[in-house]
């Protein structure tokens, strides 16, 4: 019988919710090893399945069986609940508790690991006498003082999260700096703890030739909150549109309305909404442009932004510690530091993208150079050490000591052919993620 992988997620496989969390699962179901059965526990976004039923589904070309243990409408699982009995993450723990029977006879007789996104998922793991390997996204300690169902319930939180370290076999954090908190708030954490940074599927997201014809197209993809900064994208379409005589697409990725950005009626006509993508969409939307953009107030490292450059295609964006390491201006695309003002930084950021469409043309940009860049991050690279772990914590007794994962790790079992020479490493500083992150 083949080893299982248990992976808890509040996600529907056969549903489009986007983020980071959910772009780590969807990597980890469509990459999991060969030799390894997986077994998602997660929610019925269409109300269409019976709880507590396993069903095979197809994911990425691959089986996997599913569990669903809540029925939780997509519309409600991409708020933030407004009561604590209305949220995704408790409705979804209650299910699988209802339904731990059930978890239990899948699991009965396995050589089986569980993966958790969440520290509110220990419990059933636990339950289910399974090692787990948890992965911290974000700081828990500010998703705690902005998130205002976290603030009224910090016990319940806190409780959580005490339980969830204690009970790790393992923990991954996406930076340096995040595992270093984490060490320091819980005892025991620097022991069995690594650094998993952010990758990205260059299997999917592979270089192909600039299209070719007289306008520019650019890419956004992802929500339009305020840290996203939407005016100054519209405000930075619209002064590239004068530039270039109206000769620019905007194609915009996501369920978002731009609808109600300031300014968005004079870019209307340039604009190809494409809604919803699932990861295929995104890759063949990039395929189609010749540059990403962003201009978000802060960020961490964006899964848009690897999958941008793993597509061969430039990146502007306003500029951002985290970025820096990225993007190179004449060869991945250009940072632009604000002016203040909206409209000046617009300004500026559409002369960066002007001169960028002008070495387009000219040919001094080669898609396959830019997705070289990002290639130690690939999926491979930065998963071999996650697999690895979960084949560990399986062995009795096997589960509490140091994995190094990341680039370095993958490269010291290749070919030193095998890494570009001018990829950037994981830095400390580069890689943070936050969970709502594309």
């Amino acid at each position: 019988m083949l080893p299982m992988l248990v992976v808890f997620a509040t996600m529907d496989p056969r549903g489009s919710k986007i983020g980071g969390i959910e772009t780590h699962i969807r990597q980890i179901l469509r990459n999991h090893p060969a030799g390894t059965d997986l077994l998602l526990v997660g929610i019925d976004e269409a109300g269409d399945l019976a709880p507590g039923v396993p069903l095979a589904v197809p994911f990425g070309g691959r089986s996997i069986t599913f569990l669903p243990v809540a029925h939780v409408p997509a519309d409600e699982a991409r708020v933030a609940a407004p009561s604590l009995f209305r949220s995704t993450t408790l409705r979804f723990v209650a299910g699988g508790l209802r339904h731990l029977p059930a978890l239990r006879r899948l699991v009965a007789g396995r050589s089986a690991s569980a993966d958790l996104p969440r520290v509110e998922f220990a419990i059933l793991p636990l339950l289910l006498r399974l090692p787990y390997a948890l992965t911290i996204h974000s700081d828990l300690t500010a998703a705690a003082s902005t998130d205002s169902l976290l603030k009224r319930h910090r016990g319940l939180k806190h409780w959580s999260e005490w339980l969830a370290f204690a009970g790790a076999a393992h923990v991954f954090a996406v930076s340096e700096e995040l595992r270093g908190a984490l060490a320091a708030r819980h005892r025991g954490i620097a022991r069995k703890s690594s650094v998993l940074p952010v990758p990205v599927d260059t299997r999917l997201f592979r270089p192909t030739p600039f299209p070719e014809g007289e306008r520019f197209h650019l890419a956004y993809a992802g929500r339009l909150d305020a840290v996203k900064d939407p005016a100054l994208m519209v405000a930075t379409i619209a002064a590239l549109a004068r530039r270039l005589d109206g000769r620019v697409a905007f194609h915009l990725i996501g369920a978002a309305d731009p609808e109600t950005i300031p300014g968005f009626a004079a870019i209307r006509p340039l604009t190809e909404r494409h809604g919803m993508q699932d990861a295929e969409g995104v890759a063949a939307r990039l395929r189609q442009v010749h540059c990403g953009l962003m201009t978000s107030h802060s960020e961490g490292l964006p899964c848009f932004l690897l999958e941008t450059l793993a597509s061969g295609r430039a990146f502007v964006a306003a500029s951002l510690p985290s970025f820096t390491p990225f993007i190179r201006a004449g060869e991945t695309g250009a940072l632009v530091p604000r002016h203040g003002a909206t409209e000046a930084t617009a300004e500026a950021l559409a002369e960066a993208l002007a001169d960028l469409w002008h070495d387009i043309r000219a040919g001094r940009l080669d898609p396959a150079r830019i997705a070289a860049s990002v290639a130690a991050y690939s999926v491979d690279a930065i998963f071999a050490g996650l697999f690895a772990t979960h084949a560990r914590i399986r062995i009795p007794g096997g589960g509490t000591d140091y994995a190094e994962t990341g680039p370095e790790a993958a490269s010291r079992s290749q070919p030193a052919s095998s890494a570009p020479q001018d990829a950037p490493g994981p830095s400390a500083s580069a890689i943070t993620v936050s969970a709502s992150a594309r």
